[in-house]
């Protein structure tokens, strides 16, 4: 039996490739909004809503990938692994977008005959599909362990998380009109679409007899969690969190509507 090990949450262990990562995406950001903007006539005015939420997109994936979080996915608990995850693909990408600014267009999207390649992607079956493709793939139990116990694979794994997390919000909160959102009737059936495999996927883990992920087996114990009712919490995690979190955006896409449909009558 795995001795319990103590958690320290004041301790907090800094990653620079992370920081460096999340320094770079911020001026990226508040130069896009501050002396570029008059460059790009295109780019709409930002709020300091607006771009509040796109710092705390940011704060998001610094929270979920250092300090104590980070420590937990890594090296103890399953269920803290899935909460990271959820953070990169759930949070993380519909704060960035409601940050960015509204932009009418980018022609260097049309110079470069991107244009077409961008709008196959962002087509909400394309989201749908390569959101659910990623997610499920790297919870195959060999391919969940290999990124675990190989640092490389674990970055690839995390950066692909946040990629189509971002795609899979794209077709509900898009900020561009040459990649527009999708209607609302499709966003309603889309949003309610994406929250089936995840449900699906959480509760294959929940109520899996057996320990799926190998990596976890002789972990350290943290708070005398074993490895299978730590396997259990993770998939409730992911099941319950998804359910939240696209029920919330229904309800939002609803509301949106219906001002809409106010607004188009006035």
């Amino acid at each position: 039996m795995q001795t319990d090990v103590g958690i320290s949450f004041t301790d907090w262990s800094l990653h620079t490739s992370v920081v460096l990562g999340l320094i770079f995406l911020g001026g990226c950001y508040l130069l896009l909004i501050g002396p570029m903007r008059d460059r790009v006539s295109s780019i709409g005015e930002v709020s300091p809503k607006r771009a509040g939420s796109f710092f705390l997109g940011l704060f998001v994936v610094f929270v979920a990938l250092n300090g104590p979080l980070h420590d937990l996915s890594d090296d103890y608990l399953f269920s803290a692994h899935m909460v990271q995850h959820l953070l990169l693909q759930l949070l993380m990408p519909p704060l960035l977008l409601l940050g960015l600014p509204q932009v009418t267009d980018v022609p260097m999207l049309s110079r470069l005959g991107l244009i077409t390649f961008f709008r196959t992607m962002t087509n909400p079956i394309i989201c749908f599909i390569t959101f659910n493709g990623v997610l499920v793939g790297w919870h195959l139990p060999p391919l969940y362990d290999f990124a675990l116990q190989n640092h490389n694979v674990h970055i690839i794994q995390h950066l692909t998380f946040m990629f189509v997390g971002v795609l899979a919000w794209w077709p509900v909160l898009s900020p561009s009109s040459q990649l527009p959102r999708a209607l609302f009737p499709i966003q309603i059936i889309y949003i309610f679409a994406q929250s089936i495999p995840m449900g699906f996927l959480g509760a294959a883990i929940t109520f899996s007899g057996s320990l799926l992920y190998t990596h976890y087996v002789n972990a350290p114990r943290v708070w005398s969690i074993s490895p299978l009712a730590d396997q259990q919490m993770g998939g409730l995690i992911m099941k319950s969190s998804a359910g939240l979190v696209f029920l919330l955006g229904l309800g939002l896409v609803f509301l949106a509507w219906f001002r809409h449909e106010e607004n188009a009558q006035m």
